[in-house]
């Protein structure tokens, strides 16, 4: 409370010092300060009254002074406080609604009865000069007679059209003017139209029966008795004499759904207002009938350009596509004012085309063959079943008819893929050989690790086999002349078993000619121990297989060692510090050597990370 008087005192006490306050500089005294801020605490509060500025609005009471007091440059001195000064002073410009355009040829009132001055002296309106008037020059002015003194024209004030005003595209538009010059073109189209139906349906009445010599002609020159079977057909064709119901092509039925209500993405078909029309697929991803089919029977709405697609269009199309094309190649033909023309040499084009066609396909056919596979396909593979009932061994082979585990005879279907198909002359798969050298697939008739390579026979598998001794041989396997001095004596043990003229072979050209096969059968790859590497100037010493055992003992405690150092003190990596006596005299044999390979740890071996834990 206040001390001395109550609120609403203290606010009529210190309503003149306060607006003195907010608008002028006057020194208040400390108790005229002290009042002023007790009445700002209460209005904050709400338990007085807001103050109102000069239209008689409330003042928000938290808004700053320096917000509420209006600066010096604006010479508000006297006013009261409010916000009229933080508010704009150009006071936007008025803008015309969508109605508002441009009145063409209206004349201004009245005319006059005398000459102006200032007027125009041919026709005397006072809107133009005479450089400007469009009536015909007179022999004698209306400045001279005061007669027949033109109506001012309007003078149209420039509008300041919205955003929407200028962008409307019925601005303007005129609807009488619309019917007086454009509706009368279309009624009397429509009254011919409507004449000509009629003459039609009285040839056809006149046809069925046989003349007007059968009944009176009424005033029209039509048969009485015809009057009630025309109307009959008018009826039904939904056009009738007198008052002629016509249906408007853009109406629909109220129970159909609006053509832009199909898809209600802004990215679909677009529909124009205007013309009611929307030419392309609302829902082209829905599944509904397409091109000739769409819009077939009162299918669902599809879009305008269906039409395009339907009848003779598309060979309208066509025949425009050919006139251009024709006309690019020199060519003068035009579908326009030679059609006939134009579609007899479409016609021979397309005759030569197909001809062509033909007999291209018949000289690729005779050259490369292949007219098997242009026949139907076997209506068993397309559903991927048979009929046929098959059966099949433990080793997955296919048992005949009597039980034997041969291929059956007949032609059933067994896979859906092509099975021992050769290609590139080779009479073996691919996938029939497996090179344990190399670790690769390849073919079995001339064992070719290469895919789709063209097959060379039994020489390239012997080439294949030497070059393969040629590198063996560098690694301890068997050489070259080797592999030939083997191929030599088993010829020589073949051509000696068929020397007997028919007898029997005795037990010891069996024996020979068993180990020369044997021979040619022994392994084209180098030997186990090689895989391993070979030590420099140690490949042709002889190993003892006794030392090399106690060597990869020795080898084996060696790496051992290394890890359990490598683990007690992993921050010192072994193998970069040498030990006292590490450039002493060592000896090193081939079994040591050997041992170290064996014992080699490989990172590109594929096997490298299994762990060995066969102790020898």
């Amino acid at each position: 409370g206040h001390r001395g008087g109550s609120l609403s005192e203290l606010s009529r006490e210190t309503r003149v010092p306060a607006a003195m306050a907010s608008s002028t500089a006057n020194f208040l005294s400390r108790g005229d300060l002290k009042k002023s801020r007790e009445l700002e605490e209460a209005r904050k509060a709400g338990t007085i009254p807001a103050e109102l500025d000069e239209d008689g609005k409330e003042i928000n009471p938290h808004i700053p002074e320096f917000m509420a007091k209006a600066p010096w440059y604006l010479n508000a001195a006297g006013s009261a406080p409010g916000l009229k000064h933080q508010k704009a002073f150009n006071v936007k410009e008025h803008t015309e609604g969508l109605d508002a355009w441009y009145r063409r040829g209206v004349k201004a009132g009245p005319s006059a009865t005398k000459f102006r001055k200032g007027a125009c002296p041919n026709c005397g309106a006072l809107t133009h000069a005479l450089a400007d008037c469009l009536a015909r020059p007179r022999a004698k002015s209306a400045k001279y007679t005061n007669a027949d003194i033109q109506n001012d024209e309007y003078l149209n004030a420039d509008l300041n059209l919205t955003y929407d005003g200028k962008r409307d595209r019925f601005a303007g538009f005129d609807i009488t003017q619309y019917e007086a010059e454009v509706g009368v073109r279309f009624n009397a189209e429509d009254e011919a139209r409507k004449a000509h139906v009629h003459e039609q349906k009285l040839k056809a009445l006149e046809s069925t029966t046989g003349g007007l010599g059968g009944g009176e002609l009424d005033e029209d020159g039509l048969l009485q008795r015809e009057d009630e079977a025309v109307a009959r057909v008018d009826q039904l064709s939904g056009t009738r004499q007198g008052a002629h119901k016509m249906s408007v092509r853009n109406l629909r039925i109220r129970e159909d759904t609006a053509k832009y209500l199909l898809n209600l993405n802004v990215n679909s078909a677009y529909y124009d207002p205007k013309t009611r029309s929307m030419r392309d697929n609302p829902r082209p991803d829905s599944g509904m009938p397409q091109g000739e089919d769409a819009g077939v029977d009162g299918g669902a709405f599809v879009g305008d350009n269906f039409v395009r697609h339907r009848g003779e269009t598309l060979e309208m199309m066509q025949l425009q596509q050919y006139t251009a094309d024709a006309y690019e190649r020199g060519q003068d033909l035009n579908i326009n004012s030679e059609p006939t023309q134009v579609e007899l040499m479409n016609r021979l084009f397309r005759e030569k085309k197909e001809k062509l066609a033909s007999t291209k396909k018949s000289a690729i056919l005779d050259k490369y063959g292949g007219d098997a596979h242009l026949q139907a396909v076997d209506p068993r593979l397309l559903l991927d079943l048979s009929g046929g009932y098959a059966e099949y061994d433990r080793n997955g082979r296919l048992r005949d008819k009597d039980g034997t585990g041969g291929a059956a005879a007949s032609g059933v279907v067994r896979s859906r893929f092509d099975e021992d198909v050769f290609h590139t002359n080779h009479t073996a798969v691919w996938g029939s050989f497996f090179d344990r050298a190399t670790m690769r697939w390849g073919y079995a008739d001339d064992t070719s690790t290469t895919k789709h390579s063209y097959s060379t026979g039994a020489a390239g598998k012997r080439a294949r086999d030497l070059a393969a001794a040629s590198i063996a041989a560098g690694m301890g396997g068997p050489t070259r002349a080797e592999l030939l001095a083997r191929e030599r004596a088993a010829n020589g043990a073949a051509e000696g078993g068929g020397v007997g003229g028919g007898g029997a072979v005795g037990g010891g050209e069996v024996v020979q000619q068993e180990q020369a096969a044997k021979a040619m059968r022994a392994p084209m790859a180098p030997p186990a121990r090689t895989m391993y590497g070979i030590g420099e100037g140690l490949g042709e010493q002889d190993i003892d297989s006794s030392k090399l055992k106690a060597a990869l003992a020795r080898e084996k405690a060696r790496q051992r060692g290394e890890k359990e150092a490598e683990k007690t003190n992993p921050s010192q990596p072994q193998g970069k510090k040498r030990g006292y006596n590490s450039m002493a005299a060592d000896t090193v044999t081939a079994e040591d050597m050997e041992a170290y390979y064996m014992s080699k740890n490989r990172g590109d071996d594929p096997m490298s990370k299994m762990a060995d834990t066969v102790e020898d």
